[in-house]
């Protein structure tokens, strides 16, 4: 071996183990850092709500950090210089908002691995860098709009945007958490609710949040604008204005009205009151509860017009409501149940109909409520219990079981209208007749008992009156027999008295009686004294002439002992027209006590009212052309007399409870009071509750 190669073998080792060192030192850990992004690496750009670009990726194994770089490719801006770098520790990255849009751009996306080279920590930059192309304008949404479809339960969404750019519709829930709905394919989009819908109905106290993201679809990249302002749907949008009501009849004049959801906080059950002008308020149910609503017992044989409407929230254009429902018109039926009735004698009272236990006995006169009709029979309680009573034996409050089928004034109640031919009777005209003292109630409306059987006749002949457009207007039922005897003599007294010339009674309305408050007091009439006493003068009219013309006499108008009305099967009454009210022109004034009153002088409108009531089954007498009675009935079961006035105090049922009802027909309420020897505790309503 030379010298020259002894000399430089060893530095040539030295230099083998110099590279060798370098090799392990600095190369191979170098080399060992390099890495690559995933060739499935998608990139994301969220725009924030102050400009600034979100830029997030997939991240790639074994990778320690990231590079992101942004050149601008042309323009006069172009440069392999970027235009922005950062490091980023985590796999996203702001990019900031000054950042061009209207110019190619190319995103660069480089992984970076950390290395140790002599103790020192270093990071080696990936050499090949996941690239994307791309445009930074942003996809956004402009003019988001909505309109909520109550008919198909759905709302529309229609925004603008730009073309090419894709949508994505969210709904968001109670923490702000977004959940696809779809992907519209154009700048609209329906969503359904219910239980064939997108999403079921919100509930009352629930609303819905839409949001929208407009989203670029680049390769490599998905790109989204900034997000929509929110759209919050409520149950109430959903819900539209037409309301509809199904009406359904449960028997005994009570309907039940059913009707859809619509919009507003509370619906308002109205009856049409002509008396009032305008509709009353019966109910007021909220909007979350059951949309029902069960009538009391509605008045019997009435035209019955119910709505439902809709208050609160937003209004219809000139209208108070937020929905308003057509008028529901039910024509109701006669009405048994909770009718006040009044037994003509003592009656039986039985255990069941079958009439053979007896658990009591009932009052003559006592008025006592309907419970139930059986077998011809009344369920009623009295003060030893409930039972049956003989329905053939009670008269019937006409009031409460044909209602507005007829119209009533009693005029014996508060200002009678016995005459003699349009003059008055002393100590009878224009007062309140003996047994009359508790007919008119203080509600200004009348008792009108009428023996039951007798009432099925007058319904006959009242429908048949109806469907002509005439009503039957009742101003005398049943009259009590102190009532006859009284009208009979006070009328006695004064036949040979002289007629005053020129004087004619001028009839007291109801109205004017409430206004007065006060019935009128009779007083005698003044007649002259004995010294004034003397032959009568020639060709002096009284009150016996002006009656009779010498053909009749005061039996033949007034019953000197009974009367049919006595025993609660006669009536006087008169027609009216349906449309208007008004009554039909007679030959006399009701209750006018002549023979200009006598049947055989009966106009056009007499002889009609008359046809009628014979077709029905009722009698007449010749000297009055109001007056029927039903003969058939007094054969059959020859009901007795009833000699005092009726009084609607007594015991009443509704339905809903017991309560006790005074003679003026208002109720006890708010108190503790004794009847029967037991003291009863009633609610502010007049209910008993113990």
């Amino acid at each position: 071996m030379s010298k020259a190669v002894r000399v430089l073998l060893p530095a040539a080792v030295a230099l083998l183990l110099a590279a060798a060192l370098v090799q392990a030192l600095l190369v191979r850990p170098y080399r060992q850092a390099e890495t690559a992004i995933s060739a499935d690496t998608e990139m994301v750009i969220r725009q924030q709500e102050d400009g600034d670009l979100l830029l997030s990726w997939t991240p790639t194994p074994e990778v320690d950090a990231y590079l992101v770089e942004v050149r601008v490719l042309s323009g006069p801006h172009a440069s392999e210089k970027p235009v922005f770098s950062r490091e980023c520790a985590e796999t996203e990255c702001l990019l900031p908002a000054s950042l061009p849009g209207d110019v190619p751009l190319e995103l660069r996306l480089s992984p970076q691995k950390r290395y140790e080279v002599l103790g020192r920590e270093r990071m080696r930059t990936g050499e090949t860098p996941f690239r994307v192309q791309c445009y930074l304008n942003r996809p956004e949404i402009t003019q988001l709009r909505w309109q909520a479809d109550p008919e198909t339960a759905s709302v529309e969404l229609r925004w603008n945007g730009w073309q090419g750019d894709d949508y994505r519709l969210y709904v968001l829930g109670p923490d702000g958490a977004a959940q696809l709905l779809r992907e519209p394919e154009r700048v609209s989009a329906r969503v359904t609710f219910g239980e064939t819908g997108d999403l079921p109905m919100p509930e009352r106290d629930e609303s819905y949040r839409f949001r929208l993201d407009a989203v670029r679809e680049l390769p490599g990249l998905t790109y989204y604008g900034r997000a929509s302002d929110t759209v919050t749907v409520t149950r109430q949008d959903l819900l539209g204005t037409t309301l509809t009501v199904d009406c359904a009849e449960l028997g005994e004049n009570v309907y039940t009205l059913t009707w859809n959801e619509t919009k507003g906080e509370r619906y308002q059950v109205q009856m049409f009151d002509a008396a009032a002008g305008g509709w009353v308020t019966l109910a007021e149910i909220p909007a979350a509860d059951e949309r029902s609503y069960r009538t009391d017992h509605l008045r019997p044989y009435t035209d019955c017009r119910l709505r439902v409407t809709a208050v609160g929230g937003q209004t219809l254009p000139g209208s108070d409501y937020a929905a308003e429902s057509e008028a529901v018109t039910v024509t109701t039926d006669k009405a048994l149940l909770y009718a006040t009735v009044w037994p003509t004698k003592a009656l039986t009272l039985y255990a069941d109909t079958d009439r053979r236990e007896s658990v009591g006995t009932t009052e003559t006169g006592k008025a006592l409520c309907v419970l139930e009709e059986k077998d011809g029979m009344f369920r009623v309680r009295t003060g030893a219990g409930e039972g049956y009573i003989d329905s053939n034996y009670c008269m019937i409050n006409l009031p409460d079981y044909i209602g507005d089928l007829c119209s009533y004034d009693i005029t014996n109640a508060y200002s009678s209208l016995y005459l003699i031919h349009n003059h008055a009777i002393a100590l009878v005209s224009g007062t309140v007749i003996e047994g009359y003292e508790h007919v008119l109630l203080g509600d200004g409306t009348f008792l009108v008992p009428l023996l039951y059987p007798t009432a099925q006749k007058l319904i006959d002949a009242a429908l048949a009156l109806r469907e002509d457009g005439y009503r039957i207007k009742i101003y005398d039922s049943f009259r009590p027999k102190v009532a006859t005897r009284s009208i009979y003599e006070l009328t006695g007294r004064i036949l040979d008295d002289p007629v005053p010339e020129g004087e004619v009674y001028v009839r007291r309305t109801l109205e004017e009686y409430f206004r007065s408050g006060a019935a009128i007091v009779p007083r005698e009439p003044e007649r002259p004294s004995e010294e004034e006493t003397g032959e009568p003068e020639e060709n002096v009219l009284t009150y016996r002439t002006l009656m009779t013309n010498g053909i009749y006499n005061l039996g033949s108008f007034l019953a000197s002992y009974g009367s049919m009305h006595n025993l609660g099967i006669a009536m006087d009454l008169t027609l009216e027209r349906i449309d208007d009210g008004q009554e039909l022109e007679m030959q006399t004034w009701i209750h006018d006590l002549s023979w200009y009153s006598a049947m055989p002088r009966n106009n056009a409108n007499a002889k009609m009212l008359d046809g009628y009531m014979k077709a029905a089954g009722f009698g007449t007498i010749g000297s009055e052309w109001w007056h029927f009675q039903d003969n058939e009935i007094r054969a059959a079961i020859s009901p007795p007399n009833v000699r005092q006035g009726v009084s609607v105090e007594g015991w009443k049922y509704d339905g809903v409870g017991w309560r006790y009802r005074n003679a003026d027909g208002s109720w006890i309420v708010g108190t503790t009071a004794g009847i029967g020897g037991v003291d009863y505790v009633f609610d502010a309503a007049g209910y008993v509750t113990a």
